[in-house]
C-alpha cells in the first residue's frame, strides 16, 4: 500500500482488522499514515464506505496519536478543504475509542460553528457536536464549551452568526445527560441566552434561542428548571410576542413538562404553567393558523394535569372541554389529525394520554362512551361498530393511536 495509490478499501478493512487484533502489529503506524493521507487529507470528500473501512484502526489509536497527529491534521484540513473535512472529521470522531473530554473545545470551537454557518456543511457540524459530546465523560469540559459559545453569542451582532452559535448550542444540549446542575448559566433568566430569546429583533433568532433555552432547561435539575420555566412562560402572556416565538416557547414548555411529570413527583411550577397555557387552549377556534399553539397548550395541560389535576380542573371551562367532546373541532377532527406532521402528533399523544387516563376533569368516562368500539375485555372490537356512534374524542383516540403506530415503522411494539 502506497500513499500515492488509490487504496482498495476491502484490503484496507482486512488489514486494519488484522493489525488491531495484534497489539504489537508492525502495520499499525503505516496504516495510520495512510488514513491521514487518504481520509483526512483527501482532496475530494471520501465515501461513507471508505471512511467506515478505517473504523477498527481508529478504535485503537493512542491518546498521543490523537493529540499530536489526528486532531491537528483534521483542524488544518478543515481550513484548506472544508468540503472534504465535513465528511472525514465527524467520521473520525465517531470511530475514536477514547474519551474526548480533554479535546472537546479544541475540536468544536470554532470548527463546529463554522460548519453550521454553511448550509451545505450544517448537518456535518451537528453530527460532529453529537459525536464529541457522547465521547465526553467529564461534564466540566462541556460546561466550558457552553460558556464559551454563550460568550461568543454576546459578541456577535449579525443574525446569521447568532443563529449558527444557537444551532451549535442547541445541538450540544440535545445529547446532554439530564440533571446537570452546571448548565445553570445557560438557563439563567438574566443570562444572555434568555435575553436573546426574549428581546432579539430577528424572529428566527428568537425561535432558535427559545428552543435552545428549553433544551437546557430539560437537562437541568428541578430547582433550576423552575426559574427557567418562568422565562418560557413570558411570551405566552405577551400580546406583542411573535407567533413563532410563542410556538417555540410552547414546544420547549411541552418538552420540559413531559420530562418533569415523568418522574412521578409533584411539579412545583405546574400551577403557573397551566395558568399561562389555558388561554391558548381555544385560540385556534378563531385563528386556524395558530392550531399548533393550541395543541401544544393542551399537551402542556394534559401532561401537568397528571400531577396537578385540581389546578387544571379548576381552570377548564365549558368552551375548553367543548373542543374535545362536543363534535369535530380543530383538536379532535379525524381528517385533521391524519394530516398532522409528526411533531404535532406527539403533542396530541401527550394530550390524549391524559384524556384516556382520566386526568382531565369534566370528560365522560372512556369505558362508558366507547362501548361500540371495545369488547368487554377492553380489546378493540373487530370489525368496529359504527364509528359515528362513538363520541368524537373516542374516535380521535383510536385514529391517533393508529397514526402513532404507523410512525413506528418496523418497530411495531413501540
Amino acid at each position: 500500500l502506497s500513499k500515492k495509490d488509490d487504496l482498495p478499501m476491502l484490503l484496507v478493512r482486512a488489514m486494519t482488522q488484522i493489525s488491531t487484533a495484534k497489539p504489537d502489529s508492525p502495520h499499525r503506524c503505516k496504516l495510520l499514515e495512510l488514513y491521514v493521507k487518504h481520509a483526512l487529507e483527501a482532496k475530494k470528500p471520501a465515501s461513507d464506505a471508505s471512511l467506515e473501512a478505517w473504523r477498527a484502526l481508529l478504535g485503537l489509536v493512542s491518546p498521543e496519536d490523537v493529540e499530536k497527529q489526528l486532531i491537528p491534521t483534521a483542524l488544518r484540513m478543515s481550513k484548506r478543504n472544508a468540503a472534504s473535512a465535513a465528511k472525514s472529521v465527524p467520521s473520525m470522531v465517531a470511530h475514536l475509542g477514547l474519551d474526548l473530554s480533554k479535546h472537546a473545545r479544541e475540536i468544536l470551537d470554532p470548527l463546529a460553528v463554522d460548519m453550521i454557518k454553511d448550509k451545505d456543511r450544517r448537518t456535518s457540524g451537528i453530527l460532529l457536536i453529537h459525536h464529541v459530546v457522547r465521547k465526553c465523560g467529564d461534564s466540566a469540559a462541556l460546561i466550558t464549551l457552553i460558556e464559551a459559545w454563550i460568550e461568543l453569542l454576546k459578541k456577535t451582532s449579525k443574525a446569521d452568526e447568532k443563529q449558527a452559535v444557537l444551532m451549535a448550542l442547541k445541538s450540544l444540549s440535545e445529547v446532554l445527560s439530564p440533571g446537570l446542575a452546571e448548565v445553570g448559566r445557560a438557563t439563567d433568566p438574566k443570562g444572555h441566552l434568555a435575553k436573546v430569546a426574549g428581546e432579539d429583533t430577528n424572529e428566527e433568532t428568537r425561535v432558535l434561542a427559545y428552543r435552545t433555552f428549553g433544551n437546557f432547561a430539560m437537562c437541568s435539575p428541578p430547582d433550576v428548571q423552575k426559574s427557567a420555566v418562568q422565562e418560557l412562560l413570558k411570551p405566552l402572556a405577551d400580546k406583542k410576542a411573535p407567533a413563532r416565538a410563542v410556538l417555540a416557547a410552547l414546544e420547549s414548555l411541552s418538552d420540559v413538562a413531559a420530562i418533569a411529570a415523568s418522574k412521578g413527583a409533584a411539579v412545583p411550577w405546574a400551577t403557573a404553567a397551566i395558568e399561562k397555557s389555558v388561554p391558548w387552549l381555544v385560540v385556534a377556534v378563531t385563528k386556524a393558523v395558530q392550531r399548533h399553539q393550541s395543541v401544544l397548550a393542551w399537551a402542556v395541560c394534559g401532561v401537568l394535569g397528571v400531577t396537578d389535576g385540581d389546578s387544571l380542573i379548576s381552570r377548564l371551562k365549558k368552551e375548553h372541554l367543548a373542543v374535545l367532546k362536543d363534535g369535530p373541532s380543530f383538536l379532535n377532527a379525524v381528517p385533521t389529525i391524519l394530516k398532522s406532521p409528526p411533531a404535532e402528533l406527539l403533542s396530541q399523544a401527550q394530550l390524549w394520554r391524559a384524556v384516556l387516563s382520566g386526568c382531565l376533569g369534566g370528560m365522560p368516562a372512556v369505558g362508558a362512551t366507547a362501548k361500540t368500539l371495545l369488547n368487554e375485555g377492553m380489546a378493540l372490537r373487530l370489525p368496529l361498530g359504527p364509528f359515528s356512534e362513538a363520541l368524537p374524542f373516542c374516535r380521535t383516540a383510536v385514529v391517533l393511536l393508529a397514526a402513532l403506530h404507523g410512525m413506528c415503522g418496523g418497530k411495531r411494539e413501540a
